[in-house]
């Protein structure tokens, strides 16, 4: 555990920002773990607060503008394919 630690101390920003455009984007990847690593980090004073929250934000919305973009321009389509990929299809 002390190892994950050091290695978010190290690229905090970096890897909070790919675990949320992850999830975000739609892989089967949870962010909720970094991000509350991130604030043990900042409570401890190695990370700075305003940048974590600043950096999750920016992986957000760019898995957002992803979709959007998607959505844009393949409409009907991309939402086939999505259906065909869901467990429940007719949802």
């Amino acid at each position: 555990m002390g190892g994950a630690l050091e290695l978010l101390g190290r690229n905090g920003y970096a890897m909070v920002f790919a675990a949320v455009l992850a999830e975000q984007i739609g892989l089967p990847f949870p962010s909720e773990p970094f991000l509350l690593a991130a604030g043990g980090l900042v409570g401890s004073g190695r990370l700075h607060p305003l940048v974590v929250v600043a950096v999750a934000a920016v992986g957000s919305l760019m898995g957002d503008v992803v979709w959007y973009w998607l959505g844009r321009r393949g409409g009907p389509r991309v939402l086939g394919w999505l259906c065909r990929l869901s467990l429940v299809p007719d949802t």
